[in-house]
């Protein structure tokens, strides 16, 4: 852990999102009759082989050995690294493709598009089109009727918008899933609007949207860190700074948040200026982070697929 200098890639997920992961393959020359059935199992083994394998063989180490010999005096426990492990499997899916296909999920059609356009909003700009082709998709099967459907579609097309730059259409976006919601709508909303304005350097127009999403969103750092950066960028630099504090109570160690602080103070010409930029430097991305990342990806097939989300695997034949 004290190697550790930066962070490659995250493969988290919040509450409510969805990642999508390509499996690609050569299809036979002949194919036998359609349609064809895939079963796609998602199964989990807690340690990768090569980390069990390195463990295993510590574990026959003299070291190792006394360690396991240990552990089983002290916890009534027979440790044995070596054994194979077991894999979980976690879900499983199954969908028919080509001429007489069969619609095998129960779900609505909308809702499976839904997901997949939202999990393609995490693509790289240059193909942010395939997220709103599909998510365009979803909002003609979603029913006319379903408010609720339409407006959580029409979010995810207004983040598409902001992430390519349109900010005026994603404004519009907004605006058309704000009245679809019980008044007066979820902070996302707002979120969103900061976003595509601050993306374009609207940062005055940015901070009413970015106010009402900390009002609504109190105890999410994410709505003061955009908030501070709009009131900071706009020359508010009092106001920055409060919205700063306020989220700095919530992450302590945010670089946003440290540098947003720091560079008010200083406007302020306040003499915790210095203090607070030493925080910001302590907890700072490095400077050599962007080097890091690709000295990875030229050093590593896997490094450079998984650093990017909705990347490809390629699938061969046994």
């Amino acid at each position: 852990m004290a190697s550790f200098r930066t962070q490659i890639a995250t493969q988290t997920l919040a509450a409510r999102e969805a990642q999508a992961i390509r499996y690609a393959f050569d299809v036979p020359a002949a194919l036998p009759d359609l349609p064809l059935t895939v079963t796609a199992r998602l199964r989990h083994r807690s340690r990768t082989l090569r980390m069990q394998a390195a463990v295993c063989n510590a574990a026959r180490s003299p070291a190792g050995r006394a360690f396991l010999a240990g552990a089983r005096g002290a916890r009534e426990v027979v440790l044995d690294p070596c054994t194979p492990q077991p894999i979980t499997l976690i879900a499983e899916a199954r969908v028919e493709l080509g001429r007489g296909a069969r619609p095998a999920a129960a779900r609505p059609a909308w809702e499976r598009l839904y997901e997949h356009g939202m999990a393609l909003t995490a693509t790289v700009s240059e193909r942010l089109e395939e997220a709103r082709t599909v998510l365009d998709a979803a909002l003609a099967a979603a029913p006319a009727g379903d408010r609720r459907a339409r407006a959580m579609i029409l979010v995810q097309l207004a983040t598409v918008a902001a992430r390519q730059g349109r900010a005026d259409d994603a404004l519009a976006l907004v605006a058309e899933a704000r009245p679809l919601l019980p008044s007066p709508g979820p902070a996302v909303l707002d979120a969103i609007a900061t976003d595509a304005l601050g993306r374009v350097w609207r940062w005055q127009d940015a901070i009413a949207p970015a106010r009402a999403c900390a009002d609504r969103a109190p105890a999410n750092a994410g709505a003061w860190i955009a908030l501070a950066r709009a009131l900071g960028s706009a020359g508010d630099d009092r106001a920055a700074l409060a919205a700063a504090t306020r989220g700095l109570e919530l992450a302590p160690r945010d670089p946003d948040l440290l540098r947003s602080q720091a560079a008010a103070l200083a406007a302020l010409h306040r003499p915790e200026a210095p203090a607070a930029l030493a925080a910001y430097d302590r907890f700072r991305s490095p400077d050599a982070a962007g080097e890091l990342r690709m000295q990875c990806a030229a050093g590593s097939a896997r490094c450079a697929r998984e650093r990017e989300q909705v990347h490809t695997h390629e699938l061969h034949a046994p």
